[in-house]
């Protein structure tokens, strides 16, 4: 999806919910039975004004590279309502919750989103980056196959 019309469906979704999960490759994730966590805290950006298409065309351009490494990867927005400060991290997706709790706890981060209840699940954490980090591509569960697909491959 270009980047322009990324940004103005994410401003939209934002604004609308006060907050989004946004993939490049499938659109909105809102509703869906998936949890969200950012394993990538030092790319996160923290807006105190209004979040607006031109922030998130600037966000998204400068992490372009890291968004393509893999399509569970997507744009969060999350307006903290305690703060007053808007969110915007690159976001894994992830079918289940204790996956999601666990790598946002290892990866400080605040809280965990619950798509289908529109919930968020605090874990404890700060936010804010800690100073050793693996690589990006390190960062990412591994992909888990489902019995039935694999036996469908096998026929």
């Amino acid at each position: 999806m270009p980047v322009e019309a990324a940004a103005r469906e994410i401003e939209a979704l934002h604004h609308s919910a006060k907050g989004s999960t946004f993939s490049l490759f499938f659109g909105s994730q809102a509703d869906q039975p998936l949890f969200v966590y950012s394993p990538f805290p030092e790319l996160a950006a923290v807006i105190s004004e209004d979040l607006t298409r031109a922030h998130l065309m600037e966000y998204i351009i400068g992490r372009l590279e890291v968004l393509k490494l893999d399509p569970r990867m997507a744009i969060g927005t999350w307006l903290d309502t305690e703060d007053g400060r808007t969110y915007i991290d690159i976001v894994v997706i992830v079918p289940e919750k204790e996956l999601a709790v666990s790598e946002g706890r290892k990866y400080n981060q605040i809280g965990v989103f619950d798509l289908r209840r529109k919930k968020l699940i605090r874990t404890g954490g700060t936010g804010i980056p800690l100073p050793q980090f693996v690589p990006f591509e390190q960062r990412l569960p591994p992909l888990v196959r489902s019995p039935e697909k694999e036996n469908d491959e096998r026929l």
